[in-house]
C-alpha cells in the first residue's frame, strides 16, 4: 500500500472511535511525538493523550500543536514527566498518568524511550545498566503498572525498537553482565500476551528514520558524527510523519495476541525470533525479579 492509502486507512479507523484515549512513553521527540500528532490529527483533537517523557518544553509544544478539538467535552492533553533510567521514576510516573486517566481506560500504549550509546555497561543506582533500563526494564515496568488501566478487550500495547534483529537468549545472562548486548527494547511482549490475553501486544521496527536520535545521544562520538550518519542514511530513510502512519497501520490492523511488524506496518511473522517457552518464563521471572523485587 502506498503512504497515501495508508494514512486514509489510519484516518477512516481513527474516525471511527469516540474519543480515544492514547498514553506515549518517550513522546516528546521522534517517533512517538509523530504517532502522538499523527493521532490528534486524525481525530480533529478529540483524542485524549497523554505525553510521558523528560522535556517539557518540547511536551507542550507538542500538545499546543494539537488541532483544537470540536467536540464540547474537552478532551485530556497532558504531560508527565520521567526519566526512564530508573524504575522508581517509571513508579511515579505511572501513578500520575492514573490520577490524569480518572476513570478513563487507555486504547493506545506506545513505548518508544531509547537510549543511543557504544559505550559499555553503565550501572544506575538500583543495579541496572542504564540502556537496558531504559529500551527495556522501563516498558516492561510502564506496561505492568498500567495493565489495570488499560480498556478491556481491545487495548493496544505498541512498543517500537527492532524485531526482526535480534539474536539468541543466554538464560544465564540475562541482565546482560558478561556479554554487553546493544539489542534490546521489546517489553516481553510475549510474557504479556500469555498473561493478559484480551489485548494486542506489539513489537514494532521502524527501520531508519529522519529523527534526532543520533543527535541527543549521550555518546560523543555519535552526537559529533551525526550530521554524517544522518548525511548517509537520509536516502534510505523516512521521515518521522511517514513512520507514524505505518506504526499505526500495522497497530490498528492487530486483533488481541502477540506480534511483530516491521518498517511499513507488515508483519514480520517470526523473523529471526529466538526463544522457546522455558527461556520466556525465565526472562519473564528475571525481569520481575529486577524490576519490582518479585
Amino acid at each position: 500500500m502506498s503512504i497515501a492509502s495508508i494514512r486514509a486507512s489510519n484516518a477512516s479507523i481513527f474516525s471511527s472511535l469516540t474519543a480515544p484515549t492514547a498514553v506515549f512513553f518517550g513522546g516528546t521527540a521522534g517517533i512517538g511525538q509523530a504517532m502522538a500528532q499523527s493521532l490528534a490529527s486524525h481525530t480533529q483533537g478529540n483524542a485524549n493523550i497523554i505525553i510521558v517523557g523528560r522535556n517539557a518544553k518540547a511536551a507542550q509544544e507538542i500538545i499546543d500543536s494539537f488541532p483544537r478539538p470540536s467536540s464540547s467535552v474537552k478532551p485530556i492533553h497532558e504531560f508527565v514527566p520521567c526519566d526512564a533510567s530508573l524504575m522508581s521514576n517509571v513508579a511515579s510516573a505511572t501513578e500520575e498518568v492514573k490520577k490524569h486517566l480518572g476513570e478513563k481506560k487507555v486504547d493506545f500504549l506506545v513505548l518508544t524511550t531509547g537510549y543511543l550509546t557504544i559505550s559499555g555497561r553503565e550501572e544506575t543506582k538500583e543495579g541496572m545498566d542504564k540502556k537496558m533500563a531504559v529500551t527495556y526494564y522501563a516498558k516492561w515496568k510502564f506496561v505492568k503498572d498500567l495493565m489495570g488501566s488499560l480498556k478491556e478487550g481491545g487495548s493496544k500495547v505498541v512498543s517500537v525498537m527492532s524485531p526482526g534483529n535480534g539474536g539468541r537468549i543466554d538464560v544465564n545472562d540475562l541482565d546482560m553482565k558478561e556479554l554487553f548486548c546493544r539489542k534490546s527494547g521489546a517489553p516481553d511482549a510475549d510474557g504479556f500476551a500469555q498473561r493478559y490475553t484480551l489485548h494486542s501486544f506489539i513489537h514494532a521496527n521502524p527501520g531508519a528514520v529522519r529523527t534526532n536520535y543520533v543527535y541527543a545521544s549521550p555518546s560523543a562520538v555519535f552526537r559529533y558524527t551525526a550530521p554524517l550518519i544522518m548525511g548517509l542514511a537520509y536516502p534510505f530513510a523516512i521521515s518521522p510523519e511517514d513512520c507514524a502512519e505505518y506504526m499505526w497501520h500495522g497497530t490498528l490492523q492487530k486483533a488481541a495476541g502477540v506480534f511483530r511488524v516491521g518498517s511499513r506496518g507488515e508483519d514480520l511473522g517470526k523473523k529471526r525470533y529466538f526463544g522457546n517457552e522455558e527461556q520466556r518464563e525465565k526472562l519473564w521471572n528475571h525481569t520481575a525479579a529486577m524490576v519490582e523485587g518479585e
